[in-house]
């Protein structure tokens, strides 16, 4: 019996031990970041961790605690995840806090890079990341674009509900268009 009991509080430890489980990352977080939509539009950090670094293939991720995130920066941070008790609903099941910046690199303002600016879904879904109008400025999200000669065929495109990708370089504390895909 005593055996008996001596492995069923091992089991219990060793699986309540796994539950509490937390593990440090190290990660690589790009210079910008990738619009989504999930109960309103808002951005996710475009990540490498531990092995990828330095690899082609990059992921999304989304928030991280007492992290200070700058567009135009790239980040090598180490980061603990945290396994969430009862994550609420449709929610993530992971909690990431930043523990250290090991190094941040501002990377060149004409490195060109890819966002996505709307989003098609089912037969008739459509959303986009895109604010503002041409009298008052367009932003994605909060952060200034400067579309120049690209405005107008972006917001007929917005408005035609057409898959949108913008090819863009930062400017300032700013996005500037130079590109526009028809997806």
């Amino acid at each position: 019996m005593k055996n008996l009991n001596f492995f069923v509080m091992l089991f219990l430890v060793i699986a309540c031990a796994d539950d509490d489980a937390e593990k440090e990352i190290r990660m690589r977080i790009s210079h910008y970041q990738q619009p989504v939509f999930f109960m309103g539009p808002y951005f996710n950090f475009v990540v490498q961790e531990e092995g990828q670094i330095g690899d082609d293939a990059w992921t999304t991720h989304g928030s991280i605690k007492d992290f200070d995130y700058e567009w135009g920066y790239t980040y090598d941070v180490i980061v603990k995840e945290e396994k969430i008790k009862n994550p609420p609903q449709d929610g993530s099941s992971i909690k990431t806090t930043l523990i250290s910046v090991v190094s941040k690199d501002k990377v060149s303002e004409q490195t060109p890079f890819e966002i996505q600016l709307t989003w098609v879904y089912g037969d008739a879904g459509f959303e986009t990341f895109v604010r503002g109008d041409l009298a008052s400025g367009l932003n994605l999200i909060g952060v200034p674009i400067d579309c120049g000669d690209l405005c107008a065929t972006l917001t007929q495109g917005i408005n035609d509900k057409e898959p949108l990708t913008g090819v863009f370089h930062h400017q300032g504390n700013g996005l500037k268009l130079i590109e526009l895909k028809h997806e």
